[in-house]
C-alpha cells in the first residue's frame, strides 16, 4: 500500500470530546468546527485528543476525500491563538460503545425459547399455589410437583413424547 500524502496541517485548540453510536471520535474546535476519527483508526488518536490542549491536525486524501491522518500535541505555546487552559487532569474520553452485531434467526429462536420457558414456568408455579390454596395445602414439595406438571402440560408434549420425538418417532394422524 502506497504511503499516505500529509496535503495539509492545522492547529487548533480542542473542544469537546465525545464518541457517537457507531464508534467514531467526534471533537470540535474552539471556533465550534466539527471533525471526526473513524473507528477504526480511534487508537491512534485517543491519547492525543484531549480537551483543552493544542493538537496539529495532519491531513492526506484518499479516494477523493481528505481525512484526518494523523495528530500531534503542540508543545509551543505560540503557535496556537488561543493558549490552552490546563488546571485539572483532562476528563477520560467514554467508553467506546461497540456496535451491535446482527442477531441470527438462530439468535433469536434461542432468545424466544428461553423467554417463552420462563413464561410458562412462571404460569405453572402460578398455577400450582392456586391448586394448593384450593386444597388447603401449603407444602411446597407438593407445589413445586404440580407447577413441573403444568409446565409440561404448557410445553405442550410430555418428557416421554419428546424423548420419543429423539429416537426417530413421529406423530400419526388418526
Amino acid at each position: 500500500m502506497a504511503e499516505a500524502v500529509i496535503t495539509r496541517t492545522q492547529i487548533i485548540v480542542v473542544g469537546e470530546v465525545s464518541k457517537n453510536s457507531y464508534g467514531d471520535l467526534t471533537f470540535s474546535d474552539k471556533e465550534g468546527k466539527q471533525y471526526k476519527i473513524s473507528a477504526k483508526r480511534i487508537s491512534y488518536f485517543e491519547k492525543v485528543i484531549i480537551p483543552e490542549m493544542a493538537i496539529q491536525l495532519n491531513f492526506a486524501t484518499a479516494y477523493n476525500k481528505e481525512y484526518i491522518y494523523s495528530a500531534v500535541l503542540v508543545k509551543d505555546a505560540m503557535l496556537i491563538k488561543e493558549p490552552a487552559k490546563v488546571e485539572a487532569p483532562p476528563p477520560a474520553i467514554p467508553e467506546i460503545k461497540q456496535p451491535k452485531t446482527e442477531m441470527s434467526k438462530d439468535d433469536w429462536a434461542e432468545k424466544d425459547r428461553i423467554t417463552r420457558r420462563s413464561i410458562e414456568r412462571q404460569k405453572s408455579l402460578e398455577m400450582a399455589v392456586e391448586v394448593a390454596k384450593i386444597k388447603g395445602s401449603d407444602d411446597t414439595v407438593k407445589i413445586i410437583a404440580t407447577a413441573k406438571l403444568f409446565e409440561a402440560y404448557l410445553e405442550g408434549e410430555s418428557n416421554l413424547i419428546r424423548e420419543a420425538k429423539k429416537l426417530g418417532a413421529v406423530k400419526k394422524d388418526k
